[in-house]
């Protein structure tokens, strides 16, 4: 990922070169409070970073849910402004705000 980050970077494409330096940090965290190397981009939340930046939002999704992260879920689906699919794992989870996101989406 290092290597992908320094060629995004390369030719041009700062948003990915951003994006590939705050998941290496995060598989770098990962690996500090392991103490166990290479663990890091084999962790589950490097692997739902991985899979959106490569457009696999069902395994993103997918990969948060396994771990129970629900909130997490839906704000990775705001973030890429899929308020649809942050309120349909809302309501498929039964999260107590459903009906606040609902409204705040209908705005």
């Amino acid at each position: 990922i290092v290597t992908a980050e320094r060629c995004f970077g390369a030719v041009g494409n700062v948003a990915k070169a951003r994006y590939l330096r705050k998941v290496n940090k995060l598989s770098k965290s990962i690996e500090a409070e392991t103490r166990v190397p290479g663990t890091g981009y084999a962790h589950f939340s490097v692997q739902s970073k991985m899979a959106v930046l490569n457009g696999q939002l069902a395994r993103a999704e997918q990969l948060l849910l396994q771990q129970g992260l629900v909130e997490e879920t839906m704000e990775m689906y705001q973030e890429l402004h899929k308020w649809e699919q942050s309120i349909a794992v809302a309501e498929a989870r039964q999260h107590p705000e459903v009906q606040t996101l609902k409204a705040n989406y209908l705005q």
